[in-house]
């Protein structure tokens, strides 16, 4: 992991998730957004539009949209070990 990214924090001043290597072994239920499109290299947006067509499982909260972590790794054939499943 680069210094960039080991500093790279959220609002809440979490670390940010940004490799599904992290998704993977982080203890949070979801990843933001933001999160999602930095793993999968796409826009925010894109994300967005997938959770409300409901390609990507995830929910809105206000303004917010959280995705549940374990459904977005089974979705990419991942599992909390680091082997595809």
């Amino acid at each position: 992991m680069s210094k960039a990214e080991s500093a790279a924090t959220t609002n809440s001043g979490r670390e940010r998730i940004t490799t599904m290597e992290q998704a993977r072994t982080t203890d949070r239920p979801a990843l933001t957004v933001t999160e999602v499109a930095s793993i999968l290299g796409v826009d925010y947006r894109t994300v967005s539009r997938a959770v409300d067509d409901g390609t990507i499982r995830g929910i809105r909260l206000g303004g917010r949209i959280l995705v549940a972590r374990r459904p977005f790794l089974a979705l990419f054939g991942e599992d909390e070990e680091g082997a595809a499943a």
